[in-house]
């Protein structure tokens, strides 16, 4: 196992991706590819969702994840069709990096 942080590259192809998320204790992702690699590889997860919603897109017998999302009244306001393009990030900027450290903390701890 790992003792270094892993980041995703784009350069990255999907078997070297796995293989990444595969030797990591745990990933932080926002909704996007690696999460769902992640929950295929049935790995540790911190998922941040801001404009989508995480009941949508996380099997609901996935115990590994720990969800962060905003707490912004317009959240979630992508469904799968067109962004409604929002200019502002307000929704992501929102999860603060202290919530994200307590779960990090919470998954080493075990």
């Amino acid at each position: 196992m790992r003792n270094t942080p892993l980041y995703y590259s784009w350069k990255l192809d999907v078997e070297k991706l796995a293989g990444l998320i595969e030797e990591s204790l745990f990933v932080i992702t926002n909704d996007s590819f690696p999460m769902h690699l992640s929950i295929a590889l049935n790995k540790e997860l911190i998922a941040l969702f801001g404009p989508t919603n995480p009941k949508a897109l996380i099997p609901p017998e996935y115990e590994k994840v720990y969800i962060h999302r905003t707490k912004i009244e317009c959240s979630p306001c992508y469904s799968n069709s067109l962004f409604p393009g929002c200019n502002r990030n307000d929704c992501m900027e929102s999860i603060t990096t202290e919530e994200v450290k307590e779960s990090c903390i919470e998954i080493l701890e075990r």
